[in-house]
């Protein structure tokens, strides 16, 4: 119960409800593939407080797998014979669920400031796993999972004065059993003595996307339509825009490859350099008689 004249009187909610099907249309081993269906409820809750607002969401998602995924794939040694990856078109949809909680607040009128968290739990991912009792053979199914956490944050600052400006921050830890579907029949090893196949263990890595940091400043600026001399009926030093774009981002990870080691090393145990970019836009709208290019 909230009193009428409470600041918490301020609040709403939003339930939504998607529904997603796909057939493959392929048939497997003489059975026809069957329909997947899936239903994606989604809902959301805010409340504005003194000074600040709370949001926060949860949701179920699906996604159909790759086309890849539904035939048979071509292993990466083809001169090894009875080496193959089964197709199956019989797989479901990969799902997650989320859950996101932010909050945003307005320090002054032209400043906004959002931080938050969200938390992505993936389950039913592709995955390739053993095909009876042949080592070096695999059919796709949906057993792989994982889990993204992530913290964003936001500042911006309204185009006001000539100029507005952005700033985003993210950090994000992204880790599964698999940091792709291939990875069972990718990252096996060769017992040296008794030449059997040793299938890696159900431990997490990260995932390829798994950057931890992220930042990127974006800076506006405008030129009011009245700056400046008027020359031939125009101002040349007027209406002019730019912006600047500037990302700082950590490295992607990836599996390093040491010749010397008969054992492969952990898949994306090591990370890229950190990379930053550099973008610089400027511009002025032309206007031609009463027409004018935005």
């Amino acid at each position: 119960f909230v009193p009428p004249d409470s600041v918490a009187s301020q609040y709403g909610f939003t339930a939504g409800l998607r529904y997603d099907t796909f057939n493959s249309q392929q048939d497997f081993e003489g059975v026809p593939a069957t329909s997947q269906q899936s239903l994606n409820p989604r809902v959301a809750a805010s409340t504005v407080l003194k000074g600040f607002t709370i949001v926060s969401s949860f949701g179920y998602f699906s996604q159909a797998p790759d086309y890849q995924h539904l035939v048979n794939a071509a292993f990466d040694d083809i001169n090894r014979t009875g080496r193959f990856r089964i197709g199956n078109p019989n797989l479901g949809f990969e799902r997650a669920w989320q859950f996101e909680f932010n909050v945003r607040a307005r320090p002054t009128p032209n400043l906004l400031l959002k931080t938050g968290v969200y938390l992505r739990s993936l389950y039913g991912l592709v995955a390739s796993v053993p095909q009876g009792f042949t080592p070096d053979s695999s059919i796709f199914t949906n057993s792989d999972y994982g889990t993204v956490r992530g913290f964003e944050a936001i500042l911006e600052r309204a185009i006001v004065g000539g100029w507005g400006v952005r700033l985003l921050y993210t950090l994000q830890f992204a880790e599964a059993n698999s940091s792709n579907a291939f990875l069972v029949r990718s990252a096996y090893t060769i017992d040296p003595e008794t030449g059997d196949t040793i299938i890696p263990a159900q431990i997490e890595f990260p995932f390829d996307y798994d950057r931890r940091h992220a930042f990127t400043a974006i800076v506006q600026g405008v030129v009011s339509p009245e700056v400046g001399p008027t020359v031939l009926g125009s101002k040349p030093f007027a209406k002019w825009q730019g912006s600047v774009i500037v990302r700082f981002l950590s490295g992607l990870p990836y599996t390093p490859v040491d010749p010397s080691l008969t054992i492969p090393l952990p898949p994306n145990s090591a990370r890229l350099p950190w990379t930053n970019t550099i973008d610089l836009l400027v511009r002025r709208p032309l206007q031609v008689g009463k027409v004018a290019e935005l």
